[in-house]
């Protein structure tokens, strides 16, 4: 029984990944925030390095980044970009506050009924108790720190296309698939 259903999965998954995940152009003056393929030269653990900033200018090879209006651009390889994300905003301090108050009363309602040894007389009492504590800190904490939202997007494949300034030659066509 379990050999069908493992051949239907695989042949789902093999459908589900060649069609390709829709690509967003990016536009010059979006804030990005890229994440660098590990360095494979550096001895033991490295972070992956990632790199916040405006995008100045993206052609078929390369992505040019404006980390702090106090620096020069930075220029980015196109292949060494592992991940990019787009900037979504910075929520106001009371929406990030009433963000923060919800997770926070879920995480104290858990933590205090499944933590519950004896100390509230119910489960109940203890799952309220901590849903009060954690919506108060969080709402505290989303109202004192708003943090940026950010948005996956998958860049669309690098193309270039060179025509010829003579009349009547080719067309050439260079295609590089990341």
């Amino acid at each position: 029984m379990r050999t069908p259903i493992a051949v239907i999965a695989l042949a789902a998954a093999a459908v589900l990944a060649s069609i390709p995940a829709a690509a967003q152009e990016i536009a010059a003056g979006t804030r990005v925030r890229i994440t660098l393929t590990p360095q494979r030269d550096v001895e033991g653990y490295t972070p992956p390095q990632v790199l916040r900033g405006t995008l100045v200018a993206m052609d078929a090879t390369s992505m040019t980044l404006q980390l702090h209006p106090g620096a020069g651009p930075v220029r980015v390889q196109r292949d060494a970009v592992r991940r990019v994300d787009v900037s979504r905003g910075v929520p106001s301090r009371a929406a990030n506050a009433a963000m923060g108050a919800v997770g926070g009363a879920v995480v104290g309602a858990l933590e205090f009924w499944l933590l519950n040894d004896e100390e509230f007389d119910s489960d109940s009492e203890a799952a309220w108790t901590g849903a009060a504590v954690g919506a108060g800190f969080g709402l505290v904490t989303g109202a004192l720190f708003p943090r940026e939202r950010w948005k996956r997007v998958r860049l669309p494949d690098a193309r270039v296309s060179l025509a010829p300034g003579v009349e009547g030659g080719t067309a050439i066509a260079i295609s590089i698939s990341r």
